[in-house]
């Protein structure tokens, strides 16, 4: 797994459009979710003091953020009702998100040539 400040590296780069953003905020909320899941709970929540606190401004992500926020709120995480976000079926959303979002840029910048 990557250290916290490889990530900020990565997420910190602008997105330019709402799409791209939205998959950029699903992205670190993914984060958090891998975090909690592997027992980081004081990098997590140092995570989400510095990363997810700028979601609470987008009213698009805000409930995506409070269900994986919920995460900490639970002892057995994986018998609780947000034990969906640990699946490989939530993993696979992601990368398919951010799959589709570097394909849109490619096709983007194709376009611009």
């Amino acid at each position: 797994m990557r250290e916290p400040n490889d990530w900020k590296l990565f997420i910190s780069v602008p997105t330019g459009d709402g799409e791209n953003s939205s998959t950029m905020a699903f992205l670190q909320c993914q984060k958090f979710v891998e975090l909690v899941a592997e027992g980081e709970l004081d990098r997590a929540l140092e995570y989400a003091r510095e990363i997810l606190v700028h979601l609470l401004d987008r009213p698009e992500e805000k409930s995506h953020l409070e269900e994986v926020i919920a995460l900490l709120a639970y002892e057995d995480i994986e018998q609780s009702p947000v034990a969906p976000l640990l699946s490989i079926s939530q993993r696979e959303k992601t990368a398919d998100a951010v799959n589709h979002a570097i394909l849109g840029l490619v096709q983007d910048q194709e376009q611009m040539r």
